[in-house]
This record gives C-alpha cells, structure tokens and sequence, in this order.
C-alpha cells in the first residue's frame, strides 16, 4: 500500500519508521543512509553502501535489494517533488494541468507493488531453504560491531522469554535509559569509523587520480623529448651528410 504523500512525510520521517519498524536504532541507522543517498558518489557505489549495511541488518527479515531499491526510489520521488514545487500554480497543478500529488502517489505506488513484490519472493525462497546469502561489504567487520550490540540484545530478550519474563526493549536515547543511550553511542562511533573510512577511501583514491594524471603528463611529455631528440640527432646526421 503506497504511503500519504503529506507535508510531514518526508523522507527523513519514512526512512526512520521503517528502521523503527525493524526495531534497529533509527536515530543512528537513518541518518546515516540518508548521508549515502545524498553524497556525490555515484549510483555504483551508492548501491554497494547501501547493500552492505542493509546486508547486516537484514539478517534474514527482509530483502536487502527490495529495500534498497525502495529507498533509492523514495529518495528519487523526494527531489522530484522538491524540483516541481518551483513549477506548481496556484491551483496545486502542475503547469501542464497534471495534479502533483496524484502523479506522484501513482509513482509510488507503482514502486511500492514491485518492491513488495520481490520481498515476497524473496520470503518464499527463505521459507523454501531456510537461509538467504548476503552480500558482504569489504567493511563488513565494521558493521558486524553495530550489528553484535542488537544480537546481544535479541540473545537477551530469547534468555528471558525462556524464563517466562517480558521481553527487554533498549531504551531510545534522550528517555534516561543507560543501556539505550550506551547502544546508542557505540553505533555511532562505529558508524563515525565508517564515515571515516569511506572520506578515507574517497581522499586516497582522489589523490590517486592525480597522481596518474600527473604520471601521464610526465609520460607524455618525456615521450615528446624523445620524439625532439630524436629529430634533431636526425637533423645533424643529415647535414653531415651533405
């Protein structure tokens, strides 16, 4: 079912009631995705993020290619709206006499059968043999330290449920709950050491680009000293000639 297209739901807000939804720390995770979709990356690398911390979450609960598809896609519909706001008349209609919202909620929805479409799949295939292969990001022992704090948890909540007690929930932080707030803080200092290695890996691999253009020009021209060289030495053989 395509969700309200409404003033509150943008995608800072639908991007954290789906973490909400899978009971992971949206207050960490949301931002951080929101941080790929936006960067100047390109479309290559923004589906390699994606799938790699999507990966670890997944742990079998949903599709990581559905959900990052649907998250790109949202993504896409909110700049679409951001960009045709400047082209919407008084009446709420585009100047083409098209209604925006209409527009956008077909589009949506259009996007939303699909995914679940595939998740649906990807559902049967689980049930069929009882695993389901991630991809591994080459950061992966980086999320394997945020993902080990909501295992630790779940191992909690399993001991207790055994014992008839009522399962632990983590406290969100800001309520006054320690152990949410220091969950809180270890997925983001991880998730910092993430952000961290990929400004690295942007900065070492800029610097590589310049230092091959640097070596091609250099290359280049020591090949056209040669080539003068060459010319003259040819130049002097020829009047010795003479």
């Amino acid at each position: 079912m395509a969700a309200s297209l409404g003033e509150g739901d943008d995608f800072d807000t639908w991007i954290s009631d789906k973490f909400k939804a899978l009971n992971t720390d949206e207050a960490v995770f949301a931002p951080y995705v929101k941080s790929i979709v936006e960067g100047d990356e390109s479309l290559e690398e923004k589906i390699d993020a994606l799938d790699g911390i999507l990966a670890e979450l997944a742990d079998g609960n949903f599709d990581v290619e559905a959900f990052r598809q649907e998250i790109l896609s949202r993504w896409d519909l909110e700049q679409m709206r951001k960009k045709s706001a400047a082209v919407v008349n008084g009446s709420g209609c585009l100047n083409g006499g098209t209604d925006l919202e209409s527009k956008l909620q077909s589009i949506l929805k259009m996007t939303d059968e699909l995914t679940g479409a595939k998740s649906t799949a990807a559902d049967q295939a689980i049930d069929n043999k009882g695993t389901k292969n991630l991809a591994q990001a080459p950061d992966s022992e980086l999320r394997a330290a945020i993902l080990s704090q909501y295992k630790d948890d779940s191992d909690s909540d399993s001991d207790d449920q055994g014992n008839g007690a009522v399962p632990k929930r983590s406290v969100p932080s800001g309520s006054g709950g320690g152990a949410g707030l220091e969950r809180n803080t270890n997925s983001e200092r991880v998730l910092n050491e993430m952000k961290d290695r990929r400004d690295q890996e942007k900065a070492d691999a800029a610097t590589k680009r310049q230092k091959d253009k640097e070596d091609r020009a250099k290359q280049k021209q020591q090949a056209q000293d040669r080539k003068d060289k060459a010319k003259k030495k040819a130049t002097k053989v020829e009047r010795k000639t003479r």
